[in-house]
């Protein structure tokens, strides 16, 4: 599936590539997760990220991330490490990952 933001996201999307770093705090199931993964790959493309780091809770660090990356069509590329648990360290240090 194509992601298609809505208004409110592309504005949350220019918000997010013009700051040196950002944080999006919408209402649940308004895009946050899309919105960043859009930010994070067209700032990758133009080479001036290689990598995100993602704070978040348990459940949407496991569910919502990897299925976002699934779900949208722009996104399937994107490789998700979990820093989290006894692998940890090779997650920080495999170069294919991208957030």
């Amino acid at each position: 599936m194509k992601f298609r933001p809505h208004p409110y996201q592309k504005r949350a999307i220019q918000f997010v590539i013009q700051q040196a770093c950002a944080g999006l705090f919408l209402d649940p199931g308004l895009g946050k997760t899309a919105i960043m993964l859009y930010a994070f790959d067209l700032l990758k493309r133009e080479k001036m990220v290689r990598r995100m780091l993602v704070v978040s809770p348990l459940r949407p660090m496991y569910q919502t991330w990897p299925a976002e990356v699934k779900k949208w069509d722009q996104f399937n590329h994107l490789k998700i490490g979990i820093l989290h648990g006894p692998l940890k360290s090779s997650v920080l240090n495999d170069p294919d990952v991208d957030a």
